[in-house]
């Protein structure tokens, strides 16, 4: 075996070379490549945060989309339901629900009693409540039509309040409080 001191001395020159190198390889790696590893690997992790925060916001972006399409769509069918179902101003609203019950009452078998109607606006809203108190007179079975009838119409009506009492000859004594609504500033009266 050839001693590691001879070696030294007689390449002595190529030792110091070789043990340069490796202290300019150590200083290089800790003066440029380990800098440049640790900027590498936080950029890698500012990217990957990116790619998080750009999901989250494509699903926002998304769900911000459906939000405002919803909005839009119950908007329309909002304004199809003010222009298709609701009346369109108040004499319409009462001409409709004064024929309408009086038709219904005669189908069902009822005797028409005194109507009464009351206009009032609705706090917050750009409509105008059209309260009916309507009293009706027949029997228990017509009562039920009627109601059936009234509940399964086309036109936008509540039924409020119901109130049945007994009157002279087995017949029933109907009072309906109802309403319907129409739009403001269309004032027909």
């Amino acid at each position: 075996m050839i001693p590691v001191r001879r070696v030294l001395q007689e390449k002595r020159g190529i030792v110091w070379l070789l043990f340069v190198v490796l202290l300019a390889n150590v200083a290089l790696y800790a003066v440029a490549v380990y800098p440049l590893s640790r900027k590498v690997a936080g950029a890698e992790e500012r990217a990957a945060v990116a790619r998080t925060s750009r999901v989250a916001a494509e699903r926002e972006q998304t769900i911000a989309r459906a939000t405002l399409e919803g909005k839009d769509r119950a908007d329309r069918e909002l304004q199809k339901f003010y222009a298709e179902v609701l009346p369109g101003d108040h004499a319409a609203a009462r001409r409709i629900t004064y024929l309408r019950l009086a038709r219904l009452a005669r189908d069902a078998g009822l005797d028409p009693g005194r109507t009464s109607f009351d206009a009032m606006p609705v706090r917050n809203s750009s409509l105008t409540r059209l309260a009916v108190s309507l009293d009706l007179q027949g029997s228990y079975g017509a009562v039920r039509r009627f109601i059936y009838l009234l509940e399964t119409a086309h036109e936008f009506t509540i039924i409020e309040n119901v109130a049945l009492a007994s009157s002279e000859g087995g017949e029933l004594q109907l009072n309906l409080a109802l309403a319907t609504y129409y739009r403001n500033g269309r004032d027909g009266d």
